[in-house]
C-alpha cells in the first residue's frame, strides 16, 4: 500500500513533469525492466553517504543498464573512474548546484 507521504511525493514529481511508474510493474520480468530503461530518457540517482565518503568510483547496476542502452545517467560523484570517464554519457555531480548546472 502506498503511504500518504509517497502519494504526496508522487503528486509533486508529476506536477514537475516527471513520469512515475509502479516499481513492481517495472521489475515484474526482465524484459519489462529492459523496456522501461530503453524507453526512459535518462537516469538521475543519488547514492548512500558512505559511497561519497569512500570515493571508490562506485556505480550501480541500474546506471550500467542505462549506459548500455545508450541513455545518459546523471549520478552523484563517488570518485574518479579510469573506466567510465565523465561526460561520455555519464554525468557526475557533487552537490545540488552541480546537478542543476549539468546539461
Amino acid at each position: 500500500m502506498i503511504s500518504k507521504y509517497d502519494q504526496d511525493e508522487r503528486a509533486e514529481l508529476q506536477q514537475r513533469g516527471r513520469r512515475v511508474r509502479d516499481a513492481q510493474e517495472v521489475i515484474a520480468a526482465p524484459w519489462s525492466y529492459q523496456s522501461y530503461v530503453q524507453n526512459s530518457r535518462s537516469e538521475f540517482s543519488c547514492v548512500k553517504p558512505s559511497c561519497t565518503r569512500l570515493q571508490n568510483a562506485w556505480i550501480s547496476d541500474r546506471t550500467l543498464c542505462y549506459l548500455a542502452s545508450g541513455k545518459p545517467a546523471v549520478v552523484q560523484h563517488t570518485g574518479e573512474s579510469r573506466f567510465l570517464p565523465d561526460a561520455a554519457g555519464l554525468f557526475r555531480f557533487r552537490d545540488l548546484d552541480e546537478a542543476v548546472a549539468l546539461p
